[in-house]
């Protein structure tokens, strides 16, 4: 098997893909095989390389001993993916329930992941720095 090639331009995406993985708990071969790697060294490799650090943090997210901010990074980056409804990131991030996420969530960028990501489909990046609702008058949803 080749080890598939992932041009510049796909880089993001291909680190997102590689994350939502990740965080339903898939280990680094699982997501190695999902992804059409012949073994786990060479998607950890290139994983290190797109990211600067090792699958094996992601995973973590879902062991409830793991940082609350920890889960609600794994959630946002599901949720910029685009392959989960909200509900599904709860389960997949490692929280409770739905207002479990909604509270931590609010507490790291200022307004619930739902909110956060009808901005993100917008175009509007929310990072932590910037995540204060002042700032974002004029959104009506």
């Amino acid at each position: 098997m080749t080890v598939p090639r992932v041009r510049k331009s796909e880089a993001a995406k291909w680190v997102e893909r590689a994350e939502a993985l990740l965080a339903t708990g898939a280990s680094a071969s699982a997501a190695a095989a999902e992804m059409g790697y012949a073994s786990a060294n060479a998607f950890s490799k290139l994983f290190k390389q797109r990211t600067g650090r090792l699958p094996g943090g992601i995973r973590a997210a879902n062991d409830k001993r793991s940082t609350v901010s920890q889960r609600v990074e794994v959630a946002r980056q599901l949720l910029m993916s685009g392959e989960y409804t909200v509900g599904q990131v709860v389960k997949l991030s490692g929280f409770d329930n739905r207002q479990g996420l909604d509270r931590a969530f609010k507490r790291i960028y200022g307004m619930p992941p739902a909110e956060w990501l009808r901005w993100h489909r917008k175009g509007v990046t929310i990072t932590i720095e910037t995540a204060k609702l002042s700032e974002l008058d004029g959104f009506d949803g």
